[in-house]
């Protein structure tokens, strides 16, 4: 079996990718709320919406 090159599985793909992005693979970062992503360098996080009241 071969070893998967070094770097993101996604790099050739990518719009965002950098040089980094094929020399080493990200870690995987917890951006709560059950969501993660691997990306060394991923999309803001959009805020959360504000919960609406009744008056």
């Amino acid at each position: 079996p071969h070893a998967p090159p070094p770097g993101c599985a996604f790099e050739a793909r990518c719009p965002r990718r950098r040089d980094r992005c094929a020399e080493q693979a990200p870690p995987l970062d917890d951006l709560g709320s059950g969501h993660r992503v691997a990306c060394w360098y991923p999309l803001p996080v959009p805020a959360a919406p504000e919960a609406v009241t009744a008056s």
